[in-house]
């Protein structure tokens, strides 16, 4: 009787086993999936991170190029408006000079004109002093 038991007990035991064996391995298998699993996921993680990073890399230089592209075109623009703003200055000043040049040239015929009008009415003043001088000693005779 107590062989039986013992011989009982002993399969019992290794049934036992047996199943504590199997819990442990899938445990285990459990782990090593969801280690593998977190693995995967971390890679994915990580190769996202880099994917995104290099994205955003990408688009950062791509923004820095487009910036200077832009900062160029900038500088070109406002070299460009410069010019236009100096080309107008010169033309205005050029042309205030032609009417500053126009206004003394101006100013002097006018001048030559009333020199002229007063030179004639000078000596249309001396003709007319001479006539009455000469009147005046015209009767001065007579008398």
């Amino acid at each position: 009787m107590k062989k039986k038991t013992m011989k009982k007990k002993k399969k019992t035991m290794k049934i036992k086993k047996k199943k504590t064996m199997k819990i442990k391995k899938m445990m285990k298998k459990k782990t090593t999936m969801k280690k593998k699993t977190m693995k995967k996921k971390k890679t994915k993680k990580n190769t996202m991170k880099k994917k995104t990073m290099k994205k955003a890399m990408k688009k950062k230089t791509r923004n820095k190029a487009m910036k200077k592209k832009t900062r160029k075109k900038k500088k070109k623009t406002m070299k460009i408006k410069k010019m236009m703003k100096k080309k107008k200055t010169m033309k205005k000043t050029i042309e205030k000079k032609k009417k500053t040049m126009k206004k003394p040239m101006k100013k002097k015929k006018k001048t030559m004109k009333k020199k002229e009008d007063n030179e004639e009415e000078k000596d249309n003043e001396e003709e007319e002093d001479k006539e009455v001088y000469n009147e005046e000693e015209d009767n001065g005779r007579r008398q």
